[in-house]
């Protein structure tokens, strides 16, 4: 008998997955010792274990939470002996553990080490230390964090650098930083060495000692060279050539790009986006092997989205740096993953199609894509987003050209039926083109791989339903045409059939239920606005407008905003533009108040 040897080495010697437990995922609740905590929970742990060994990854991370209501939890032995518990199955894998503990940061019930960020340091440095003794005792072998006290504001940066310092000389085990894709944050005196000008507070780590790792983050589908409109940014090349620098000056660098962004983007609508594959790769061969590795933001596996977490693994084994392209080093990745060529080319051509609509809007190569990008339209849009517009603030989410704007404005930019309406049209065309070849497939896909056709099939399918509902949306508002209305309904009906027959890969109230306990900052599980078809039913009520109440922002409010992500100072502003708002539509003022925090039950749709 031959025997056959295969040598390979990786290219990325850290291949970090990261599951983003700030959400509220299949397992946040047991990575946080909360729920039950017993053999079935367990069991679903070894499983991903599994497949992280199978699909050579080398770490995993979870980010440690800690509410108002669970405050005597947080940093409990109870606790500690749990946390001992998943890591000591994780090192049975040979797979190591990293958990995000902020420093200071308390946004979306973030566990952290600094209890009062105002009050003496002294204080603030026992309390570093009393965490990383608590963490280490915990059995990790890493700590990652995250700079500032929410994702877009901060301490001062002397204080916050000392921080940083105090952090890393006192761990025994690697420690690493996020840096974040947000803007408008400096640091006074303090020079960028990659730009020479004023330094973006998210780079703070620069100037920290050498031992601080970083982790530069780009979030949603678009590569370091696409335009992205997001963040208040134009594209992420800025951190990619952060990346490079830190390497460069022997700073240990991890690549951290996303899989799933959650927050109205992408999986939470749903939609079946794999050109967060096409990201994965792209930006891994940019960044080959010059980085210490790299690290994959999960934000959950349904409707497909295990295929992106699946592609980084691979990816970051093996970036295909000797295929010509992109496209071609998918290519290599698929085929052996997936059942058929025709699959894996149907596949790719998703990925173009989805490339040229939603990140450029039809115009191969532009730059300058606000507003003018399919992306803008079908992804979900909730209170804090549009209101977030309305006061000023960051955006998280690319922008659109609103229907009240379409409605009256008669001057609104861009021009709906020269700028918009020619990429919604032809999204419904495209889309519906590979909604038709999805469903051939799927019918001839053999019957171990039946269930995973079936997924992409149901996904896509409800993707398409997106499509035709915004395009007949907005055509119905700029003619008034009763026949797009009712074109706008049928696809609503038509994904509501979908996700009654969608069968979600553990119990309902596990992933897409309203629930207030759930440990995150969130009241509901993570797919319930997918379930609810929340975003659907919200776009819909905006253009009926049964009631003047519908033009306002606080339509369908979920969110608790100052528990989520907003600051008191941020909150003020806001409230400013709500009160204005209130006067010109004649809102009752007690309406603005549904804006200030999440319902108190499940709300409920026609």
């Amino acid at each position: 008998m031959a025997v056959v040897k295969i040598i390979e080495k990786p290219t990325n010697l850290i291949r970090l997955h990261h599951y983003h437990s700030e959400h509220p995922l299949e397992m946040t609740e047991m990575l946080q010792g909360l729920g039950p905590f017993d053999a079935s929970r367990l069991e679903e742990w070894r499983l991903y274990l599994q497949w992280i060994v199978a699909n050579r990854m080398t770490h995993v991370e979870w980010v440690l939470l800690c509410a108002e209501n669970f405050q005597d939890f947080c940093w409990s032995p109870d606790r500690q002996s749990k946390m001992n518990t998943l890591t000591g199955m994780a090192h049975k894998f040979s797979v190591k553990v990293f958990v995000d503990v902020a420093i200071a940061m308390a946004q979306q019930h973030a566990m952290h080490m600094v209890q009062d960020a105002d009050g003496p340091y002294d204080q603030q440095v026992q309390d570093i230390k009393n965490a990383i003794t608590w963490m280490v005792g915990s059995g990790v072998d890493g700590i990652s964090t995250e700079n500032g006290v929410s994702e877009f504001t901060h301490a001062s940066c002397n204080k916050s650098l000392g921080w940083m310092n105090i952090l890393v000389e006192n761990s025994p085990v690697p420690v690493y930083i996020k840096e974040h894709i947000s803007s408008g944050q400096f640091c006074d005196g303090f020079t960028d060495p990659v730009t020479g000008g004023p330094l973006n507070f998210n780079f703070l780590p620069y100037y920290a000692d050498k031992r601080l790792g970083v982790m530069p983050h780009t979030v949603q589908f678009y590569t370091v060279d696409d335009p992205a409109p997001t963040y208040g940014q134009q594209n992420f090349t800025f951190m990619l050539e952060s990346a490079l620098y830190t390497a460069s000056v022997n700073r240990s660098t991890i690549y951290f790009g996303e899989t799933a962004y959650w927050v109205n983007f992408d999986i939470d609508v749903p939609l079946f986006l794999p050109i967060y594959g096409y990201r994965a790769l792209y930006d891994l061969r940019k960044t080959g092997s010059k980085l210490a590795g790299c690290a994959d933001f999960s934000s959950g596996f349904e409707f497909g989205y295990w295929l992106h977490d699946t592609i980084y693994a691979s990816a970051a084994w093996d970036p295909q740096l000797s295929s010509p392209d992109t496209v071609s080093g998918l290519r290599a990745i698929l085929t052996p993953m997936l059942w058929s060529t025709d699959v894996v080319n149907w596949l790719l051509d998703v990925i173009q199609v989805q490339r040229d609509l939603l990140i450029y809007g039809g115009t191969p190569g532009a730059m300058d894509v606000a507003k003018k990008n399919g992306q803008a339209y079908i992804q979900g849009w909730d209170t804090w987003s549009e209101l977030g517009d309305l006061a000023g603030l960051m955006k998280t989410q690319p922008e659109k050209l609103g229907f009240d704007s379409l409605r009256f404005n008669p001057f609104h930019s861009p021009k709906y039926s020269t700028q918009v309406r020619p990429f919604l049209s032809k999204m419904v065309e495209q889309f519906s083109r590979l909604n038709g070849e999805i469903q051939t497939i799927a019918e001839n896909a053999p019957a171990e791989f039946k269930s995973y056709a079936n997924e992409f099939l149901y996904t896509f399918n409800i993707t398409t339903q997106r499509a035709v509902q915004v395009y007949n949306l907005y055509e119905y508002v700029a003619t008034g045409n009763q026949s797009n209305w009712n074109v706008a309904e049928q696809a609503l009906a038509s994904a509501k059939e979908i996700m009654d027959v969608y069968q979600f890969r553990l119990p309902v109230d596990r992933v897409a239920s309203w629930n207030p306990s759930n440990p995150t900052a969130y009241d509901y599980m993570y797919l319930w606005t997918a379930k609810s078809l929340y975003y659907f039913w919200r776009d819909r009520a905006q253009v009926l407008l049964d009631s003047p109440v519908d033009l306002s922002p606080c339509l369908y409010n979920i969110i608790n905003p100052v528990d989520v992500a907003i600051g008191q100072e941020d909150l003020q502003k806001i409230l400013v533009e709500l009160r204005e708002l209130a006067k010109k539509w004649g809102w009752p003022e007690e309406f603005i108040a549904d804006c200030l925090a999440a319902p108190k039950t499940e709300p409920k749709f026609p």
